[in-house]
């Protein structure tokens, strides 16, 4: 029996169409700048395509195209490795403020995602036990104000959870938003 090797590209849109024709930008523009700039080469280009006309035209788009996908390749690689890089120092220098802290920490909204989450999920204060002593009950104050920073931060992610579950239904940036900007960033 032979194996059967199926894709399945979906729905294709012609707007996207023009999407496979944006290596040929950069590509074309460094083949070209190259061809014009190093006249001696076209010599030798004529006589290795003279087979017909149309094969240094064809093969000239064809180079074109690879070399734009590698200016691609590596227009993400330059920008992703920069935008990780300055990530990692502002994040490390400025903490960003969260309204979901806030937010989270709402009585009504608790009683609301705890119905939702039921409670098996819902994040609850665990319950101490009754001290004797003055020194225990010393300990139990900070081990309780221990439990319940870590009972907000729970709920402030749930809150995140929740609020992504419920409210964003679209991705923020969408897939062409994403491809015209890594394509703007290829070819600057």
């Amino acid at each position: 029996m032979i194996p059967q090797v199926h894709f399945n590209f979906g729905p294709t849109s012609f707007e996207r169409f023009y999407q496979l024709g944006l290596p040929l930008i950069p590509g074309g523009v460094f083949s070209g700048g190259l061809i014009i700039t190093r006249l001696d080469l076209t010599g030798p280009l004529r006589s290795a395509f003279a087979f017909h006309p149309y094969v240094g035209i064809a093969a000239f788009l064809f180079t074109a195209y690879v070399i734009g996908f590698v200016f691609f390749g590596l227009g993400v690689l330059l920008t992703g490795s920069i935008s990780a890089v300055a990530q990692g120092f502002v994040f490390r220098l400025w903490a960003p403020s969260r309204w979901s802290y806030v937010l989270s920490q709402c009585t009504i909204w608790r009683q609301v995602a705890a119905s939702f989450l039921g409670t098996e999920l819902a994040p609850a204060m665990p319950k101490g036990e009754p001290t004797s002593s003055a020194f225990e009950k010393i300990k139990a104050q900070i081990a309780d104000l221990g439990n319940k920073t870590r009972n907000d931060q729970l709920w402030e992610e749930w809150y995140r959870v929740l609020q992504d579950y419920l409210l964003r239904d679209v991705p923020l940036i969408s897939n062409d938003v994403m491809f015209v900007w890594v394509a703007m960033q290829g070819t600057a």
